[in-house]
């Protein structure tokens, strides 16, 4: 039963991946006055039938070797249309991302984990992360089974 659930999960992020996709093309180091950080620039691309609203999700950065060296989140509220490619640029404290420090774009990859598309006709799509009590009653179900 978990490993079914696991895989419809999985299914419902790739079919989100697939209707809004985020790739990583720009990277440099700044520094402020008080603060140093990174500037990024993603490119996003709807790719669903449906113009959308806003979206949201979790990006997550590799070195060349895999690691996992940052996290943020990735919010867009700018409308998009079906089938339209567009930008936005984020900031990386490195006080929060010090895995960024001296990344260079070249040597890092993204994850791109959507968890919310807004589409301008009012519905939605949501990555279906399972609470607490979810684990527990299907745990139990397991259990009994």
């Amino acid at each position: 039963m978990l490993e079914r659930v696991d895989e419809e999960e999985e299914a419902k992020k790739a079919a989100l991946r697939n209707m809004i996709t985020v790739a990583l093309y720009g990277l440099k180091e700044k520094e402020g006055s008080m603060l140093n950080y990174a500037v990024v620039d993603y490119a996003y691309e709807n790719r669903s039938s449906k113009d959308v609203r806003a979206f949201e999700g979790r990006v997550t950065y590799r070195d060349v070797l895999g690691n996992q060296v940052a996290d943020t989140d990735l919010k867009v509220l700018t409308p998009i249309k079906s089938g339209q490619k567009s930008s936005t640029t984020d900031m990386l404290p490195f006080k929060t991302y010090r895995g960024m420090r001296g990344a260079r774009l070249e040597d890092v990859e993204i994850e791109w984990n959507p968890t919310k598309i807004l589409f301008v006709d009012g519905t939605s799509e949501t990555s279906s992360f399972p609470s607490a009590a979810d684990l527990v009653r299907i745990a139990a179900t397991v259990h009994k089974g």
